[in-house]
């Protein structure tokens, strides 16, 4: 998926779609769950989940789809998510894709939208159907080839806009595989490894970052980062043992400690040891 051809504007404000919603010149998809959106919505809008876009995004059946949410050529569109435009813009790029161009995304989540204390509706309005023709805009569709020559292109900027916790586990599998493949350099271990840390799972970013010392054994990248975990883990005596470790092969590197454990780095016995060894050491 490329980006959004160029508009007038991307984002509608709630005051513009307040008043659009009353002279029912507009068409408000919302794409969250059926069962949220039944519970409670803008006014007037139409529920078209992402996933039921997604189970067939073929240009066919989008434009079935369309058509069903009473939308044609000259119908401005607004979509609006609980989730900053993450979900939302999806839906709006398919809109695009098979030429519909009046379509933005709203500025807000329906959440702040409902603790703004604006109006919210729990009916499904009936909608006839309208036709809306087919114009493909492959321009902004990026294939696999595309992606591939790109990443080597300066400029060029990928986004990956999927919800972070998604795009931090598939990335944890992806350096998981190459490890499995047989490339084991130092960069692919700690990059696993830091991911998993994201994602809460201590041990198995122990676990990691252990086995990459048996192919690495005098990186203090990687004991520093066993030494942050240990102690988060409530063992400080290995803690110290790999924190001694990192600091006899390069103290310097101490900032690691600092940035990916600071409350480890700033308690007063981690703190002192490393006071203690520098001054020791000098």
């Amino acid at each position: 998926m490329c980006c959004l051809t160029p508009s007038v504007k991307v984002t509608t404000d709630i005051d513009s779609l307040r008043s659009e919603i009353r002279d029912k010149s507009v068409r408000v998809i919302d794409v969250r769950r059926e069962g949220d959106y039944k519970q409670d919505h803008i006014p007037n809008s139409v529920n078209l989940p992402l996933a039921t876009l997604l189970s067939d995004d073929s240009p066919e059946r989008v434009l079935k789809l369309v058509n069903s949410l009473g939308i044609d050529d000259e119908t401005p569109v607004v979509v609006y998510d609980d989730t900053f435009g993450a979900l939302a813009s999806r839906v709006a790029w398919t809109l695009e894709w098979i030429g519909h161009s009046d379509v933005t995304l709203l500025e807000t989540t329906f959440g702040n939208w409902k603790s703004l204390g604006l109006e919210i509706d729990s009916l499904t309005p009936e909608i006839s159907n309208k036709e809306h023709s087919m114009n493909l805009q492959s321009n902004i569709l990026a294939t696999s080839d595309y992606l591939e020559s790109a990443k080597l292109r300066d400029d060029v900027i990928l986004i990956d806009n999927r919800e972070r916790l998604n795009y931090l586990e598939e990335a944890e599998r992806g350096y998981k595989r190459t490890l499995e493949l047989g490339e084991c350099s130092l960069e692919t271990w700690i990059s696993r490894g830091d991911i998993l840390l994201k994602l809460g799972e201590l041990e198995a970013a122990k676990y990691n970052f252990v086995q990459a010392l048996e192919q690495h054994p005098k990186s203090e990248e990687l004991e520093f980062r066993i030494a942050g975990i240990c102690f988060k883990l409530n063992e400080p005596e290995t803690g110290y043992t790999h924190l001694l470790t990192a600091l006899h092969f390069n103290a310097e590197h101490v900032f690691i400690l600092e940035e990916l454990f600071p409350e480890i780095y700033t308690q007063k016995a981690v703190s002192h040891f490393i006071k203690s060894y520098n001054k020791a050491s000098n």
